[in-house]
């Protein structure tokens, strides 16, 4: 390919948050997210720095070099007849929450939420079962380069990562060659039919579409591995300042102990002006010798005490965990703290080290509540409206099914309200009884009185409004 052609992108869920369509960056929200153990396909972001390819799995084949030597060619079909490996882990992009650093200092990149991640299950062979087969003297070698030449990239003709081979080569570091995720055929959005899996390593490492390994003495030279994805020092905080210091920095590989607060629900207390909020979140382990997160706790005031969580969800050392906690006895305005340990003792520290990249951010996880007399939210969040509509799973769990209602329900609101204008304005009746199926039709009856509700109410606030003027001259 000798440009990058956007125009035969896939369908998206339309539960994706879109950051960017060229190249196309999308995230789901973090209170959607957390409603599952293992994240539903409709629900993984899409972190992409060139168009996304489809490729048939049959005709697909892996290069293995040893510097400019093949020492191996591979297709997916015999990949798929070695020895199959699974290991549950958590994709995170070094960019979540780069929102948040963000609003500290302006940073370069996506401005990414809190929904760059994704935890689910990873089918394949391993890494090491495949160099082992190039019959090439791999302690010689310091590095494993992964290259993806299906496309030009934004900033270089290829993207291209590495990581060092004892982390290849160690079989309890589950680095796969996948074709799966969660238990189903790598789709092209998420790499397929074959990308790299390196768990407890950001994202950026564990590159889409990968046609080409190269057993090498040094980290790959692409622009994503040497000019991008490192923590620069604070004081470097522009473009100029930072391009004679990239090659002095080390190239990210785990992200630090994380965790985020990703919904609050209250409800009143019986004859109390007081709240009894319940709180969901996830956290992210650190470097693997701290372990996995072994406890997570929240604050209401400010970090002067601590409550304990529950865990409610944890597989293994690379998968993420979920938790949730409720606390009595809140005001209807408050703010929610999270910080999470891992198993080492290691404790997520209230600040981020603000970047120029905006990667790495593990401040305390936070989140504000404001909620009125019923324990509702005081500001309706609207649907996003860059969403994008996919097909929808047959086999679609039932939390992810609530969620497209929402939106259906959402859309059905608008539609019948707008329709109960149309019907004020010119005198025409919507006739419910042409449909012939009695569960849409009872469905549409109360969507379209739904509708004169909201019409009403607004046609009479613009009545009463001195905003508004009555016309009695006429159409002129």
């Amino acid at each position: 390919m000798t440009h990058m052609d956007y125009d035969n992108e896939p369908e998206r869920s339309e539960l994706l948050v879109v950051q960017g369509t060229e190249p196309f960056n999308a995230e789901p929200t973090a209170d959607a997210l957390v409603e599952f153990e293992q994240t539903p396909e409709d629900l993984v972001y899409c972190r992409n720095h060139s168009p996304v390819c489809e490729y048939p799995e049959e005709t697909y084949l892996l290069t293995v070099k040893c510097g400019d030597a093949t020492v191996l060619k591979i297709s997916v079909p015999e990949l798929r007849s070695l020895p199959k490996a699974q290991v549950v882990a958590v994709l995170q992009c070094a960019g979540n929450r780069r929102k948040e650093m963000g609003a500290i200092k302006p940073v370069n990149g996506v401005a990414w939420a809190d929904g760059v991640v994704a935890n689910c299950k990873w089918g394949g062979v391993r890494l090491c079962d495949v160099l082992k087969r190039t019959r090439v003297s791999l302690g010689d070698y310091a590095h494993v380069c992964f290259a993806s030449y299906s496309t030009f990239c934004q900033d270089d003709k290829y993207y291209g990562a590495s990581i060092p081979m004892n982390k290849a080569m160690t079989i309890h570091d589950d680095v796969l060659l996948a074709y799966e995720m969660n238990d189903e055929v790598l789709s092209a959005d998420h790499g397929g039919p074959l990308r790299v899996v390196v768990p407890g390593y950001l994202g950026a490492r564990w590159v889409k579409w990968v046609d080409t390994i190269i057993i090498s003495p040094e980290e790959s030279p692409n622009y994503y591995q040497q000019r991008d994805y490192k923590v620069l020092p604070p004081e470097v905080d522009s473009k100029a300042k930072a391009a004679s210091l990239w090659s002095k920095f080390p190239s990210m590989t785990a992200l630090p102990l994380n965790s985020v607060v990703a919904s609050i629900t209250a409800t009143p207390m019986p004859e109390s002006p007081m709240f009894s909020i319940f709180v969901k979140g996830y956290a992210l382990p650190g470097p693997l010798s701290g372990g996995n997160v072994s406890a997570v706790e929240v604050s209401v005031d400010d970090g002067a005490s601590w409550t304990p969580a529950t865990v409610t969800y944890q597989k293994g050392k690379w998968s993420w965990t979920l938790w949730e906690v409720s606390i009595d006895r809140v005001p209807r305005t408050g703010t929610v703290y999270s910080r999470a340990k891992d198993e080492a003792g290691n404790v997520q520290q209230r600040e981020g080290l603000w970047n120029l990249r905006g990667v790495a951010y593990s401040a305390w996880g936070v989140k504000y509540w404001n909620f009125d007399s019923r324990g509702l939210p005081t500001v309706l969040v609207a649907l996003p409206p860059t969403a994008r509509f996919g097909h929808q799973s047959s086999a679609e769990h039932p939390r992810l099914h609530d969620l497209r209602l929402l939106h259906y329900a959402f859309d059905a609101v608008l539609i019948s309200t707008v329709a109960a204008g149309v019907r004020r304005s010119s005198g025409f009746t919507l006739n419910s009884e042409l449909i012939s199926e009695p569960n849409l039709r009872s469905a549409a009856d109360k969507y379209l009185g739904v509708g004169e509700s909201i019409f009403d109410m607004i046609q009479a606030t613009a009545v009463n409004s001195s905003y508004f003027k009555r016309d009695t001259k006429g159409h002129r």
